[in-house]
């Protein structure tokens, strides 16, 4: 067996949650550090996402055997029936192959018509649930603004929001100025449909999140002197269209934000078929194209900038630019 059929059993073990806590951390540390191993746990996780419902309801590990098993019997009947057929009685098998081949193709039938249904349905409702969360995130920073003169929540620190050289202040120190106000519970952070992130303790010293798996969604450039309030006169006429947050950017992987194919860019958390986005007058909606902003403006980018090094701004007052999640040291 090579290298290669080996990560990619690791991973279908990996992502149908199959592995130990030390062998699933392993593989969580080889997709951050190896580019070539991550696209392959991103091909994995596509390839099973029509059967994505299988973690959570997977069938008897023997079903298939115990039914190949039965279909070889009833032929084996078949034989022994014709070849006794005239010492004694007919019986014939409760199952004939004909019938059993036809009970397995139903069977198969039934499968390929309604998995995909109660799979979208799974989907579907992770996307609701996904919606509540990130509206409870907007109801907590209206209530953070009302606090505070009508200023959003805001990262401060330098200019920088990548790590580099020169240590950059990451975006989500400003939601987690929520978490510290108990504006929203620690938990509104998880997008449903993303990995799922550890409980953690909040002490007085903390000043960002633990790490990227315990936040999910990409907020406004907030870093700097970078502010948002929601009396700007530029804002006020436009706060049903301008987006603050939304599930996280597609952009940022293994700790480098490079604008791949920006024009149909949506985010990972929901296997990249859209993204639930939250605007400035607090109501969430779902689009399935990045370009959801004020007139039409990319959520995930500054306008016109393809190229990043990490001190990017917005390039105006309603140029929304929706950061990494999570960008600072684990």
């Amino acid at each position: 067996m090579n290298a290669k059929h080996n990560d990619e059993t690791l991973l279908i073990d990996f992502h149908l949650r199959r592995l130990d806590e030390p062998h699933a951390h392993e593989v969580r540390r080889r997709v951050e550090e190896d580019a070539a191993f991550a696209s392959a746990s991103r091909d994995v996780a596509h390839a099973l996402g029509a059967v994505n419902l299988l973690p959570e309801r997977e069938p008897p590990a023997d079903l298939v055997a115990r039914t190949m098993a039965r279909i070889a019997q009833a032929k084996q009947d078949d034989d022994v029936v014709a070849d006794e057929e005239t010492a004694r009685p007919l019986y014939r098998p409760t199952f004939s192959l004909r019938e059993g081949v036809f009970v397995a193709a139903s069977l198969l039938i039934i499968v390929s018509i309604f998995v995909p249904s109660m799979m979208e349905a799974k989907h579907a409702g992770r996307a609701r649930l996904c919606r509540a969360n990130i509206g409870q995130i907007g109801t907590g920073i209206q209530e953070f603004a009302s606090a505070h003169d009508g200023l959003l929540p805001s990262a401060g620190g330098n200019t920088r929001w990548l790590p580099g050289r020169e240590q950059g202040g990451g975006n989500s120190r400003a939601l987690f100025l929520l978490v510290q106000g108990k504006y929203v519970p620690q938990t509104r952070f998880l997008c449903p449909a993303a990995e799922s992130g550890q409980p953690y303790q909040i002490t007085a010293d903390m000043e960002d999140f633990p790490g990227h798996r315990n936040i999910h969604y990409s907020y406004q450039h907030t870093v700097g002197t970078q502010r948002l309030s929601r009396e700007d006169p530029n804002l006020v006429n436009v706060a049903s269209e301008m987006v603050i947050l939304a599930d996280a950017t597609p952009f940022y992987r293994n700790r480098t934000f490079r604008a791949d194919d920006p024009d149909s860019a949506l985010s990972d958390n929901h296997n990249r078929t859209g993204q639930n986005v939250l605007y400035l007058d607090t109501h969430v909606g779902w689009t399935t194209r990045p370009q959801a902003g004020v007139k039409g403006d990319h959520i995930y980018l500054a306008e016109g900038i393809y190229t990043y090094s990490g001190d990017e701004t917005p390039t105006s007052p309603t140029d929304t630019f929706l950061l990494p999640a999570h960008c600072g040291e684990e």
